[in-house]
């Protein structure tokens, strides 16, 4: 139980361990908190180019939803991973912004990629491209509780965090954790 404390959110404790609160289905992000590290999880970090860079996709396609890659890198102050570039793209189609990306030094240097496993097309023509791309291997839920465990382990510091640069990243993960409590719709 105790390993669990280092890695798990106290909401996701006290409703998956403890039976304390309701479960958290339908709240995305709702840990991120948008205040300069350590009150929050935004850190001034830039690209590192002599680090490994991973890609995290989204693939929306529409102003509500829009297309979102994520850079993501590990940091050493404060340790943990960081989103160190965000791309949003509305209406432009896969190869199209593969295109436009494909000498940028974060694509080039990636490692590997992560994307929606509903869309094995779009996975196949990152793959292609060059970025060993697969599918999350869990659905949205379990993803979102990731994401939020990350930001706020029960004991000890963030894991995750967001680079100032990223604003798009600020205001969207702010968004979710404001707007998309569906309990209350």
């Amino acid at each position: 139980f105790v390993d669990k404390l280092e890695t798990l959110s106290q909401p996701t404790i006290n409703a998956e361990w403890l039976c304390k609160e309701p479960s958290r289905e339908g709240l995305v992000f709702k840990l991120f908190e948008p205040k300069l590290y350590p009150a929050g999880h935004l850190v001034d970090v830039a690209p590192n180019s002599s680090k490994p860079f991973y890609v995290a996709t989204d693939y929306g396609n529409t102003k509500m939803h829009p297309y979102i890659i994520l850079v993501i890198q590990r940091i050493e102050n404060p340790r943990g991973w960081c989103v160190v570039e965000q791309h949003v793209h509305v209406d432009q189609t896969t190869p199209a912004i593969i295109e436009e990306h494909k000498n940028a030094v974060w694509f080039r240097d990636s490692t590997s990629g992560f994307g929606d496993p509903s869309r094995p097309d779009l996975i196949a023509l990152w793959n292609e491209a060059g970025i060993f791309t697969e599918g999350v291997a869990c659905e949205i839920n379990a993803g979102n509780d990731m994401i939020n465990n990350l930001l706020k382990p029960a004991i000890g510091a963030p894991i995750l965090f967001v680079s100032t640069h990223c604003q798009n990243v600020v205001i969207e993960d702010m968004e979710y954790g404001i707007l998309h409590d569906f309990d209350n719709y």
